[in-house]
């Protein structure tokens, strides 16, 4: 039997009937729908695998999307949550992604409560596939001031739920099938069980037994009208029913083999020829027809034809119809990444600087620039889980699987010779696709949610006697942030609005000014504040107490002693203790207390010398008729004002407006209540010119009491609004201690678990960086973890040990 590479079968012709399609097509559809609709996985490096109360999270993202795992210059907004265990968001951070690369980091408070979280990662983006997708780990946080009795429940191993699945996703009667089946315990953990199956006569088919992570599988030939049941310690777990007709499919994929076999049983009289389709990430690789005899076809595929990873093997009818499906695991044979680490000693001094040198090539030898996270950590204190993921495991394995995959590693340890058939019992056990194939063989896929270029706010404005949608209306938007950010937008038929597309840092202020076609405020502007999130229903596994052995003991104690030596030496910046000190200045003029960046201008107003501001209605009636040059005109909702002798005729004649060194719009001033205005400042010209030349018309800067600024805006005004929306995480830089220079605060003692962590490593064209880093006050062993990935998707994952001594 021929098979069809992609090479090949995008040359032959699409013409077809109307009821009928070739597996060619459907190769054709599926790689136009995954070009179209990119699919984005999230990786994210931790600084180490627990972690104790008052710690920080480190953490560096590696965003990818295509055919090959690239680094995506698509989603710039990368959103990170950590939930507890009844589903509650504990902390969230907005992560900034510049192309595929991103930082951050996540504070974790002294009293949170000791336990298993989830730290979840996703763009909105991904959230148009399963959110079953999204990065998920589970972190182990301690509580170092919970008493013995609060700390990890009590293990029990009794079997509560089994899930079965049949291979190719369902049963048929009278076609032999393999089911592989999962085992939880009432803690959700997987659980090693014995069991037999029955039948609805209680006769018993086989007997079942399963891996320590409660996976295995069974093989029977379900009978007509008959019901199954695997009873497990006297309780029993019902099978899904069979269908009276359909296909089944067995899948073999043994190491020693060159060749993928897939035997593909039938009982439906109407189907009598089959279309075979394999893909990997969307990329298809194989597109075949495959002709029943009598009922059963038995078909062998080279493994070239199988990329490493996961593989999804689809079946169809004639009419495009998917049948049944299967992934497939094919483990790399070589990594396609070296990197080489390299230190002048294996053992060091306390307090010693370590220089490490790296180099990282391609399989050939070849050089190449690589993006690299570096944790060093003390192997005393800090237990590494061997089995957790990598960033190899998780874009070749786990990545692509829904949920969270216990223990990963285990599946490419090549000292196991029947991994094997551990990957496939994974493979039959985690589902079938993030997509639907009626979605993409009709080529309709309606995104709900966008690629995200920057930060992003929405709303609907609706005319304010009617309270009906105002299409076309006006949005006016101010950013305050230190360069200010001003746009305009316009609402749709709708009333709907969407600004895009942002960028600030941290917590910022954004004014929202609406007006209608006609340039009139008679709009009502409702900006949405509460952005909507996925689901955060958690199945954490629970920490048990056989687990709080002698190292978590450890661990929990040297963590207080470091939090007693961070209290006892405090070097926060600006925290000076005074004592006898005698306050002997001047008392603070009133004047002198106003925040202005822009200095004094030509003349100063003081509100506390009008004895009649508490009785205006807008902040230009305390300048009108006060100041030479400076006409004010207007009342109710029209105001306006000019500074004579400024401008040109090109150039308009409304002065700048400041509100607290911000500039606003005259309509954003008229939400300010005049009783909160302290000062003004008039700029006319020659002071002007610190404006430059956006101050040809002068500049009006209204200072508010206290400097509230923007919290002082009426916020009764319906087509003014102001948000406070949360930017991306700030920048945080990890501390760490450079000895070889004196400072008072080295005389703290050192004892640090993370020794170092740089998430923003990248090696030259030359394949070359270098760290350095000092040891603590302790010995220890530590371990150097570096892993990291090329720009085209190459991964590479390495340690090393060195001792401090």
């Amino acid at each position: 039997m021929k098979f069809t590479l992609l090479a090949t079968a995008m040359m032959l012709s699409l013409n077809v009937s109307f009821a009928q399609i070739t597996p060619e097509q459907i190769a054709q559809k599926t790689q136009n729908f995954h070009q179209v609709n990119p699919t984005e996985k999230l990786y994210i490096d931790f600084n180490k695998s627990s972690y104790i109360s008052g710690e920080t999270i480190w953490m560096k993202a590696y965003l990818t999307s295509g055919f090959f795992d690239q680094l995506s210059p698509l989603s710039r907004v990368i959103y990170l949550e950590l939930i507890d265990k009844e589903g509650e968001l504990v902390s969230e951070v907005k992560m900034e992604s510049k192309s595929g690369i991103g930082e951050g980091h996540i504070n974790l408070s002294r009293d949170i409560k000791t336990g298993n979280y989830l730290l979840r990662g996703y763009t909105q983006w991904m959230r148009n596939f399963s959110e079953e997708y999204f990065f998920q780990k589970e972190i182990e946080i301690y509580n170092v001031f919970e008493s013995p009795k609060e700390l990890p429940i009590a293990l029990d191993t009794q079997i509560t739920k089994v899930n079965f699945y049949p291979e190719g996703g369902h049963l048929v009667e009278g076609l032999q099938s393999r089911v592989a089946f999962k085992g939880y315990d009432k803690q959700n953990q997987e659980r090693f069980f014995e069991g037999k199956l029955i039948n609805s006569k209680n006769e018993q088919v086989t007997l079942v037994n399963c891996s320590a992570q409660g996976l295995g599988m069974l093989t029977f030939t379900p009978q007509p009208d008959e019901t199954y049941r695997l009873v497990v310690n006297n309780d029993e777990h019902t099978l899904p029913m069979a269908q009276k007709t359909g296909q089944v499919l067995s899948l073999m994929n043994i190491p020693t083999f060159k060749t993928v076999k897939l035997q593909i049983q039938n009982n439906d009289p109407s189907v009598n020829n089959l279309l075979l389709i394999s893909h990997n990430k969307g990329l298809p690789t194989v597109a075949t027809r495959i002709n029943l005899q009598n009922n059963i076809a038995v078909v062998s595929i080279g493994k070239e034809n199988f990329p490493e990873g996961i593989n999804t093997v689809t079946v169809f009818n004639e009419n495009g119809i998917p049948l049944i499906e299967r992934l497939l695991f094919i483990e790399p044979v070589t990594s396609s990444l070296k990197l080489d680490i390299s230190c002048e000693d294996s053992i060091y001094k306390e307090r010693e600087e370590i220089n490490i040198s790296l180099k990282s090539t391609l399989a050939d030898n070849t050089p190449v620039q690589t993006y690299l996270s570096c944790s060093v950590t003390n192997d005393w204190e800090v237990a590494l889980d061997p089995m957790e993921d990598n960033i190899i495991s998780y874009m070749l394995l786990s990545g692509d699987l829904p949920g969270i995959i216990n223990d990963p590693r285990q599946y490419f340890d090549r000292s196991d010779d029947f991994r094997w058939q551990k990957q496939d019992l994974l493979m039959m056990t985690h589902g079938w696709r993030k997509f639907k194939w009626d979605d993409l063989l009709s080529e309709k896929f309606n995104a709900k949610y966008p690629i995200e270029q920057g930060l992003f706010l929405s709303g609907h404005v609706e005319k304010s006697l009617s309270s009906k949608p105002a299409e076309g209306a006006t949005i006016t938007y101010n950013l305050q942030q230190e360069q200010l950010t001003i746009g305009k937008v316009e609402s749709n038929e709708n009333g709907y609005f969407e600004i895009t597309d942002l960028y600030f840092q941290g917590e910022k202020y954004i004014i929202l000014d609406a007006e209608n076609k006609s340039g009139k405020n008679t709009v009502t502007i409702i900006p949405d504040t509460i952005i909507s999130k996925p689901s955060s229903k958690t199945l954490l596994h629970q920490l048990y107490a056989e687990q709080d052995n002698e190292q978590n003991d450890d661990l929990i104690s040297k963590s207080l002693k470091r939090q007693q030596i961070d209290a006892s030496y405090n070097f926060e910046e600006d925290l000076v203790m005074l004592e006898g000190i005698e306050i002997t200045a001047d008392k603070v003029q009133e004047a002198e207390k106003v925040n202005n960046i822009f200095g004094r201008g030509d003349y100063t107003l003081e509100t506390s010398d009008m004895a009649s501001s508490q009785t205006y209605n807008h902040p230009l009636e305390l300048i009108r008729n006060r100041v030479s040059g400076v006409q004010v005109v207007g009342g109710g909702l029209n105001w306006s004002v000019q500074i004579r002798g400024t401008g040109s005729l090109n150039s308009g004649t409304q002065p700048i407006i400041l509100l607290d060194n911000v500039e606003v719009s005259l309509d954003l001033l008229s939400s300010v209540p005049p009783n909160q205005i302290r000062s003004i400042e008039v700029y006319k010209g020659a002071s002007a010119a610190i404006f430059g030349v956006r101050g040809s018309n002068g500049a009006l800067a209204f200072f508010t009491k206290n400097g509230e600024g923007l919290s002082v805006i009426n916020r009764n005004s319906e087509d003014v609004k102001v948000v406070k929306l949360d930017g991306f995480q700030e920048y945080k830089e990890f501390y760490s201690p450079d000895y070889s220079v004196k400072d008072e605060k080295h005389v703290k003692p050192d004892y640090r678990s993370t020794v170092y962590w740089n998430p923003m490593i990248t090696t030259n064209e030359i394949g070359e960086a270098s760290v350095s880093f000092y040891s603590t006050d302790e010995p220890m062993n530590m371990t150097i973890t570096i892993e990291g990935m090329t720009q085209n998707g190459h991964k590479v994952h390495t340690t090393k040990q060195l001792k401090v001594r």
